[in-house]
């Protein structure tokens, strides 16, 4: 076990290709201006490894360094602490070429947060209880696969970014009036797929995003599955699960393409026929309400959303149309999901065990629909 006094950083390392591995680090200082943390790198091929970090401000901090690997490590913050006074988990400040893998992180501000830092790989990680799970903030060219992101204001937030690629992360149960599972604020060509977004306030919320693909993945069980701001433009989006979400989608103000080469996705409240048998229901489907709409603006009404009174008025704008909304519309919605969906997941369980099954639940027939989707359609996976 290493023991700070209470001040600076625990381990500071200046030296390149130096390695830190198998220790118990705790009780360092707190002093956000000086960046204190657990391990402080400097230097370049650095390798943390199997360290257990805790009672620290941030746990990892990368101080404008290449070619790092930070891996194994368990990061627990001050959870006493308001969330705003604590440090992040691993904080790239200036970094590239950096490897993030198999971290545990929790009671943090941001579980891993990356300022000016390019190509990164963040893979098979656990990140719980932050404000964002990961940020990207003016960071391109990145990698984050294969993580669960849980019950934080937003499980990933990607900002001011360009050429994010996510693929076959968990965001769940990320909850809260303004809560998302991941969202993207003035990014161009991100790609999401085969990702699962299930038990947030939102699952996906595109701002300002541009020119990005969204295909084949999850969106289940959100009280707002998708939503788009008028800014969101150009971006292709089919092949997705859209299941049982208290409202599908909202925004149809943006310019962004549902149907992809006669592609859409699957809507779970479109009944629609498919007489010709080829996959595709027979009519447009617009997800949309003017309820929706008017909580897109004003997130505090989502509070009334699910009440009767909200049910009754949805129900009577679906069968008696009075207002003129710009809906979602998806000329080509598909008649069955392309991925994997799992049974009705109830609200997140107050006990860790029986969030942790849900998850693996929900994870185990993801990964089966990806199977099934990579039988059917060779040569179309990565």
């Amino acid at each position: 076990m290493l023991r700070g006094d209470g001040t600076g950083s625990v381990v500071r390392i200046t030296a390149r290709g130096a390695s830190l591995a198998g220790f118990v680090l705790e009780h360092g200082g707190g002093d956000l201006d000086r960046d204190d943390a657990g391990v402080k790198v400097e230097a370049d091929s650095v390798r943390l490894e199997d360290l257990e970090l805790r009672d620290v401000l941030h746990g990892v901090y990368l101080k404008q360094v290449h070619f790092v690997t930070v891996r194994g490590v368990r990061i627990r913050g001050r959870a006493a602490v308001r969330p705003n006074d604590r440090g992040d988990g691993i904080h790239f400040f200036y970094s590239t070429h950096v490897l993030a893998e198999r971290n545990d992180i929790a009671d943090v501000r941001d579980g891993m947060y990356f300022s000016y830092s390019d190509t990164t790989v963040v893979r098979g990680n656990l990140v719980a209880r932050s404000r964002y799970g990961l940020h990207y903030m003016f960071s391109h060219r990145n990698r984050f696969e294969d993580n669960r992101f849980t019950e934080s204001a937003a499980g990933s937030s990607i900002m001011n970014s360009r050429d994010v690629v996510a693929r076959r992360n968990v965001f769940a149960w990320n909850r809260g009036v303004e809560s998302f599972g991941l969202l993207q604020q003035t990014t161009e060509r991100t790609v999401l797929e085969h990702n699962a977004f299930v038990g947030n306030g939102v699952g996906l919320f595109l701002d300002g995003a541009v020119d990005g693909l969204v295909r084949d993945n999850l969106i289940a069980h959100n009280f707002v599955g998708l939503q788009l701001f008028g800014s969101a433009t150009g971006n292709r989006i089919s092949g997705n699960a859209i299941v049982d979400n208290t409202y599908a989608a909202t925004g149809g103000a943006a310019d962004s393409r549902f149907c992809v080469d006669g592609r859409g996705n699957y809507w779970s409240g479109d009944d629609g026929w498919d007489l010709d048998g080829d996959g595709v229901r027979d009519v447009p489907y617009g997800p949309g309400s003017p309820l929706t709409e008017v909580s897109r603006e004003r997130p505090a009404l989502r509070l009334f959303l699910s009440s009767p009174a909200a049910t009754v008025l949805s129900w009577a704008e679906r069968t008696f149309p009075v207002f003129q909304i710009e809906a979602v519309t998806d000329s080509c919605p598909l008649a069955t999901p392309a991925v994997g969906v799992p049974p009705m997941v109830a609200p997140a369980p107050p006990a860790a065990a029986a969030r942790r099954a849900a998850f693996a639940s929900a994870a185990s027939l993801l990964g089966l629909g990806f199977l099934v989707l990579l039988r059917a359609r060779p040569g179309r996976l990565p």
